[in-house]
């Protein structure tokens, strides 16, 4: 099928030049006319060129296009070294028992698969086999224990890096999403090692627990701080702060609180939502005089 698509298309290349070069020629000449193809091809050689060079510039992208494969070939199966293929059952089993001491699990199965069932040293392959299950499932666990404590190293420094900030900034939306996905962690984390069964385990939920509640207080402060801030860039002086037990009390001063901007708050921003959803218990709205012309509404969110 290529050899016959590439002969069509070079016998279109031949005879086109024959038309433009000999039949359209010598009708020019019995008609003492020659048309403008016939000029061109008898009076400049780049046409000639340039003809002759697309047809074969053609005709190559198309026969690339035939060679090429509709898809890759799959990749050749990996092969044994040639001392691998002739290692002895015996040398299998010393190799595997090598890997696995030196946690080497894939050369270790390597090796035990390579043992014939015949051979007398299959009588070891299974229990061998037992023992590379239960390692990797050690090595795993580890390599978890040391994970998580990673992350909670990383959580305490951001934590700490926060309230250290929110000395002299506000809080930002971003630091709330952080720590909120912190809080989420850390709870998971805590009840993941509820029941430790080792030293490293116990560590890490004793490291939970005292953390927690920082890192829900630090979030308690870091939303009343970024509300605080939302006003103050609209433009209204009031001050937001998380007071109370555990800071789960959401204060709002503002000397031209009322009740119509309580239900605004309520209502429209949904205010109460969103100081539930950061742990908030409480909410106080409050003008801030002591006097009779003080005014304080107070809604719990429980």
């Amino acid at each position: 099928m290529t050899g016959t698509i590439v002969l069509i298309i070079f016998c279109g290349i031949v005879w086109f030049i024959w038309k433009t070069m000999y039949k359209d020629n010598v009708k020019a000449d019995s008609e003492k006319t020659e048309s403008f193809v016939v000029r061109v091809w008898k009076s400049s050689i780049i046409a000639k060129v340039v003809i002759v060079l697309l047809g074969l510039g053609f005709l190559s992208g198309i026969m690339e296009k035939l060679q090429t494969p509709s898809s890759t070939p799959p990749a050749p199966a990996p092969q044994v070294s040639d001392k691998f293929k002739q290692m002895s059952p015996g040398e299998h089993l010393i190799n595997a028992k090598k890997a696995v001491e030196t946690k080497n699990f894939g050369a270790a199965k390597t090796h035990l698969d390579a043992i014939p069932k015949a051979a007398p040293e299959y009588a070891e392959v299974d229990s061998l086999q037992k023992d590379i299950a239960g390692k990797q499932k050690k090595q795993e666990s580890e390599g978890k224990l040391t994970s998580d404590d990673n992350q909670l190293k990383a959580i305490e420094k951001r934590i700490n890096d926060l309230r250290t900030r929110m000395g002299k900034y506000y809080a930002t939306p971003d630091d709330i999403k952080q720590t909120t996905q912190d809080v989420v962690l850390l709870t998971v984390a805590k009840t993941a090692y509820s029941a430790p069964k080792n030293d490293t385990e116990r560590r890490i939920h004793s490291k939970c627990s005292s953390l927690l509640p920082k890192a829900e207080v630090t979030l308690r402060n870091a939303y009343a701080s970024s509300v605080e801030n939302i006003f103050m860039k609209t433009g209204m002086d009031m001050r937001v702060k998380a007071v109370g037990s555990a800071n789960k009390t959401l204060r709002l001063t503002y000397a031209l609180m009322s009740k119509p901007l309580v239900y605004k708050f309520q209502n429209e921003i949904k205010l109460d939502e969103q100081a539930k959803a950061a742990g908030f218990s409480k909410l106080v709205f409050t003008n801030g005089f002591e006097s009779s012309l003080g005014q304080t509404w107070t809604i719990d969110l429980k």
